[in-house]
């Protein structure tokens, strides 16, 4: 929402004239009447608002991104909420090793090398010219090596 305050605001509900503020923050509206045409005031007008809309919008983003020293206080954890988020991704980071090593032992090293290049972005195909051979020997391994995963996962969620 807008401060209704503002010079965007205010400029923008004054459709038949561009205010400029001067240095002591007085508006001084420019009128069609001052332009050569309707034509380059409604020009000047749109850039205005524009100009206007960026400058309150550069402003909100600085003052909704910036904490007073008793809220940067307040939003520094305690040493032992940093203790316990390290704890967390340890154990994160290790669960997905875990994960990773069981998966790996589920798959033949080549399904596994092409899941892995599939899942780093490389398409069926691009794998394919890389290891030298047919898009459906891709297809077919990274299929197998998915169905195997999934059973895995699924034998997991049962227990």
């Amino acid at each position: 929402m807008h401060d209704r305050k503002s010079l965007y605001s205010r400029n923008k509900r004054n459709s038949r004239a561009i205010l400029c503020p001067d240095a002591f923050e007085q508006d001084h509206p420019l009128t069609p009447e001052q332009f050569s045409s309707e034509e380059e005031f409604r020009f000047w007008k749109t850039w205005s608002d524009e100009n206007y809309h960026n400058w309150e919008l550069a402003d909100h983003v600085y003052s909704d991104h910036t904490l007073s020293l008793t809220e940067y206080s307040a939003a520094e954890p305690s040493p032992e909420e940093t203790i316990l988020a390290r704890l967390e991704r340890r154990e994160n980071v290790l669960f997905a090793q875990t994960s990773l090593q069981k998966i790996r032992g589920l798959v033949t090293e080549k399904q596994y090398r092409r899941i892995r290049m599939y899942c780093e972005g490389m398409t069926y195909r691009e794998i394919a010219a890389k290891e030298g051979v047919s898009f459906q020997n891709i297809c077919k391994s990274i299929m197998a090596g998915k169905k195997k995963i999934l059973k895995f996962s699924r034998k997991q969620g049962d227990k």
